[in-house]
């Protein structure tokens, strides 16, 4: 296939992340010179990001390591053979473990990783060695996610699709530039153009006007760090109002009683004066998303890593809980994974 300069183009899967966006790759002497999105795509859509355009640094860029290298006693950098490599990565572990036991040996999954088979592989390493201690960027970014599934529970149907959601609170995430948070992560802007176009109701609490801020229909504009006392004031509204999804909430929940009483201070105007949002505008965010049939949060790394952030995360998931925005049965899944 040959683009409008008459140069030829080959359709191909982007593998600079998971994500695996459809585009068109031009190819010359066995060589890639440039990728772009594919328009045609049905996931993507024609998206790709700057570190997928930037392919040809990646694969020849004078940096890029292609065979192993190890400090020599002067501390520079020699090349080795991989067998030499390996042997003496597993004869060093073998010391550590025998000495300090499974446990002393971590492993930390950046982004690049994380794509088959490098997460399958490092995770089956770990578990031959016994250690728990596996790490990536979200856990080290985002911790409170996982702490506040463990003390809320975990929905393993999922969460509404964002496709079908009236609302959607975003809190300290920016997916419009990062393409996480919520929004599918292939192409998150064409995602965001259609879901606002149909109506959808964003919610945005971030000290910043941010790109996905500004499309939202409230934007909560607090002082940094008091992203719990507004879930707090949140949760509290719904209860008081009567808001919540009683039948979902009576078969699926508990300690109800408990969490009323913990949030009761967090009134609009102590929330107002607390986190410097209006009163009346916390009440506006709340009504829109406890009033929708169907919807969905996150918080991102602006949450995590502020003070409170696991605190954050847990009232988070108890007012998801609360409005029932939770996936049920006949619902449709948003990615089935046929293909990845």
């Amino acid at each position: 296939m040959k683009n409008s300069k008459g140069k030829e183009k080959t359709r191909a899967i982007c593998r600079t992340c998971m994500i695996s966006c459809g585009v068109f790759m031009e190819i010359v002497d066995g060589r890639v010179k440039s990728l772009i999105g594919d328009s045609d795509d049905p996931a993507s859509h024609g998206y790709s990001c700057r570190r997928g355009r930037d392919i040809e640094g990646h694969l020849y860029g004078p940096n890029r390591i292609l065979r192993p290298l190890q400090k020599d006693a002067n501390g520079e950098f020699q090349s080795v053979s991989p067998q030499t490599a390996v042997s003496g990565i597993a004869e060093r572990l073998s010391e550590i473990v025998d000495k300090h036991g499974p446990a002393s040996v971590a492993l930390y999954s950046g982004t690049y990783a994380l794509a088959p088979p490098g997460g399958m592989v490092s995770g089956a390493f770990m578990d031959a060695l016994g250690s728990p201690m596996s790490f990536s960027c979200g856990s080290i970014d985002q911790p409170g996610k996982l702490l506040a599934r463990a003390l809320h529970g975990k929905w393993h149907a999922g969460g509404t699709a964002f496709a079908e959601a009236e609302t959607w609170l975003f809190i300290g995430t920016n997916p419009a530039v990062s393409g996480l948070g919520g929004v599918p992560t292939i192409n998150p802007n064409w995602h965001l153009h259609r879901a606002v176009k149909r109506g959808i109701k964003l919610i945005v609490i971030d000290p910043r006007r941010s790109e996905t801020a500004q499309k939202a229909r409230v934007h909560l504009q607090p002082v940094p760090g008091e992203d719990a006392t507004i879930l707090a004031g949140m949760v509290r509204l719904v209860l008081a109002e009567g808001l919540e999804d009683k039948d979902f909430v009576a078969e699926n929940g508990k300690n109800l009683e408990e969490l009323r009483q913990h949030v009761e201070p967090f009134t609009p105007e102590f929330v107002e004066k607390r986190a410097d949002i209006p009163a009346d505008q916390l009440r506006e965010a709340t009504r829109i998303f406890a009033n929708a049939k169907t919807g969905g949060a996150s918080a991102g790394t602006g949450s995590n890593m502020s003070p409170r952030g696991t605190l954050a995360e847990y009232l988070l998931a108890c007012l998801i809980t609360l409005c029932g925005f939770r996936a049920k049965q006949g619902d449709r899944v948003p990615n089935p994974g046929v293909l990845v």
